[in-house]
């Protein structure tokens, strides 16, 4: 009786084993680690010098369980910044709020910038390497008619020198001098903020009233008109608020 007893009770044991087994096997797999947060950005556009920049990153939290795996939830909530090395110069990543995750500004310098950002979603942190290259702007051709000049202004020149993209003057208002009818003055990127005097002055005096640049020649009706354009988009800005009397 003994061994049939001692029999028995590794039967149920064995029986009982084999029932936990079998709980185990059919827990549902909702209790298991199945999502994770990524950063669904895959890369990011590149940008120009001097021009507006806006680039938005996404999250994802990610079911790997799921056939497909797919997004499970909106994860615009995240929360944003930069962890290492550094955004282009001028561009800055909004960190929450209604932008949150958005690149934007204007960049200043030319280069290709790598960096790393994090996300951050309830419990959740996911990281990326990206880049963002930054192009010089390209240049704008002189466009002036045959047997008329293009005059190169630039805020490095001087009002001496011959006008040519190698040789700038330094002011807007030397170049509006020296244009004649379907020339064209060519602006360089920099910020004008002088009432400058040239080698012939607005009125034939001394420009002395704080005018940033007095134009009194321009096309008529069987001529053709000055034209004042900026080298690069936006490059070139007129401040009047700063004014202060230059000579070049």
């Amino acid at each position: 009786m003994k061994e049939n007893a001692e029999t028995l009770r590794f039967h149920e044991l064995a029986a009982i084993f084999r029932m936990l087994t079998g709980l185990c096997v059919l827990l549902p797999t909702s209790v298991m680690a199945t999502q994770t947060l990524v950063i669904s950005t895959m890369s990011l556009p590149d940008g120009t010098v001097g021009q507006a920049y806006n680039a938005q990153l996404n999250t994802c939290l990610f079911d790997t369980q799921a056939l497909p795996p797919q997004c499970a939830a909106d994860t615009s909530t995240s929360t944003w910044s930069v962890v290492s090395f550094s955004l282009p110069a001028g561009l800055t990543l909004t960190s929450s709020g209604t932008n949150a995750g958005l690149i934007s500004g204007t960049p200043t310098d030319a280069a290709t910038y790598s960096f790393t950002v994090q996300a951050t979603n309830g419990t959740f942190t996911a990281q990326k390497i990206l880049s963002i290259s930054i192009a010089t702007p390209a240049s704008t051709a002189c466009g002036a008619p045959t047997g008329h000049a293009c005059w190169y202004v630039s805020t490095s020149g001087n009002n001496s020198n011959s006008g040519t993209r190698a040789s700038p003057l330094r002011t807007i208002q030397c170049g509006a001098d020296k244009a004649g009818s379907g020339d064209w003055v060519v602006v360089l990127a920099g910020t004008y903020s002088h009432s400058q005097r040239s080698e012939n002055y607005c009125d034939n005096t001394a420009n002395t009233s704080g005018k940033l640049v007095c134009v009194t020649k321009g096309g008529t009706s069987t001529s053709l008109p000055v034209v004042f354009v900026s080298d690069v988009k936006w490059g070139a800005a007129l401040d009047g608020e700063n004014n202060t009397l230059s000579e070049g």
